[in-house]
């Protein structure tokens, strides 16, 4: 046992802690039956309470382990869980302490002291970014093992929920409701960011490195990640709440769990059951959009987030007029001339392989775009609900179909394309 331990283990031995919610003391075994169940997650302050001799050798001993990590000047501790976990940034080396005791008393003395020598080493520390996924369900758990990455289903209960989530996420589900979050699909991405610490007055960005998926995705977000779900489903598929996910790290992080909560994402658009199969295509889909060249990127990007709009809008005037946006940035990046007939006809000599085919994709692509032209020009609609339906339906077929080609193959030449075909 080094000195540290030995220090943490009095302190244990002496301390009181203090889980602010709950307005009562407790002692460290208390504290690590509360971390064991998952329940300490859910509360945003824990203090521990160490009498002042032994809080300043414990000072002094954090303070020459990390001396390269402590400013001289300020005794700030250049914390980088921050940056993957939120919290206080930068904290003194006094609130530093407070955190070690309290995750001593959750993990144990030996683990906290290997944990910091650890990370003064480089370490990365390891945790899970995680979304609640609105627009869609899951049955039984998908996995990409190799990317760490895996969709499963969030808890169906409030009870189940307080330790699956945390505090900020638990109550702004408490005070706007629970629908977009209970039994929802939950994504788990495997995360590292190290090193951890650095000196205060640096820049952390210079030397600490974030990695997602097991670095297998580059240039991995959620938000593209559930684009190319969206895609291999044929549906909206979108992340509604997010957080980072590493109960034992956020013990070392004042106000740690913070998450973030997207308020123009809808809790009740339609849903597809998301599968194996889903799972494998938009991790493919996303490698092959990462691939293309910039300027085809930055115009199937328009295209791509439209298109989903359109599966995801309130009315079907609104997914028309989605609609009609992702077809221009597909097929018409050189607009000009008629453009109903220049975006029928390019996805008709793109997607089609026989004349019959060629005809139906340019009478839904035409369609499609006519009827929207309709609504963004306020002009009478003549055709049923039940018509607009199909043709909403056929024309969002085509634009996905459209979308998935240029991404496998590449943006042709259109024009060449036309006049080879013909």
């Amino acid at each position: 046992m080094n000195k540290l331990e030995r220090l943490l283990e009095e302190a244990l031995a002496t301390a009181s802690f203090n889980v602010h919610e709950l307005n009562r003391h407790f002692v460290a075994a208390d504290i690590r039956a509360l971390h064991q169940q998952g329940a300490l997650q859910q509360y945003i302050g824990v203090s521990a309470v160490v009498p002042d001799l032994l809080k300043v050798r414990l000072a002094d001993e954090i303070r020459l382990r990390l001396r390269s990590y402590v400013h001289p000047e300020t005794d700030r501790v250049g914390n980088g869980l921050t940056y993957a976990l939120g919290g206080m940034l930068n904290p003194p080396l006094e609130g530093f302490v407070q955190n070690v005791v309290c995750a001593a008393a959750a993990l144990g003395p030996g683990q906290v002291a290997q944990l910091l020598s650890d990370w003064s080493d480089g370490t990365p520390a390891l945790y899970q970014r995680r979304a609640v996924l609105v627009g869609a369900t899951v049955e039984g758990s998908i996995k990409l093992p190799e990317e760490g990455i895996e969709i499963d289903g969030m808890p169906t209960s409030m009870d189940e929920l307080t330790s699956a989530v945390p505090p900020t996420l638990k109550y702004f589900v408490s005070s706007m409701g629970s629908d977009s979050v209970l039994g929802k699909p939950v994504l788990s991405v495997a995360c590292s960011f190290g090193p951890i610490f650095y000196m205060p007055d640096g820049d952390v960005g210079a030397k600490a490195r974030g990695e997602w998926a097991h670095g297998r995705l580059p240039e991995f977000s959620i938000e593209a990640f559930c684009e190319a779900l969206s895609l291999a489903s044929n549906g909206c598929v979108q992340p509604k709440h997010e957080w980072s996910h590493a109960p034992d790290l956020a013990l070392f992080v004042t106000a740690a769990g913070g998450s973030m909560s997207r308020t123009d994402v809808s809790d009740t658009i339609g849903g597809v059951t998301l599968t194996q199969r889903h799972l494998e295509e938009a991790r493919k889909l996303f490698l092959m959009r990462n691939g293309l060249s910039e300027n085809t990127r930055r115009s199937l990007n328009v295209s791509i987030h439209r298109w989903i709009k359109s599966k995801g809008a309130s009315s079907t005037p609104n997914r028309l007029i989605e609609l009609r946006i992702a077809l221009e940035a597909l097929y018409l990046k050189d607009a000009g001339g008629e453009m109903s007939y220049r975006i029928a006809t390019r996805g008709a000599w793109l997607l089609g392989v026989c004349g019959e085919e060629r005809k139906t994709i340019f009478s839904a692509l035409r369609g499609a775009y006519d009827l929207a032209s309709k609504v963004v020009h306020a002009r009478k609609i003549k055709e049923s609900q039940e018509e607009q339906d199909k043709i909403l339906e056929d024309g969002q077929s085509a634009c996905r179909r459209g979308i998935l080609k240029v991404m496998r193959q590449g943006e042709p030449n259109w024009d060449e394309l036309v006049m080879d075909m013909n």
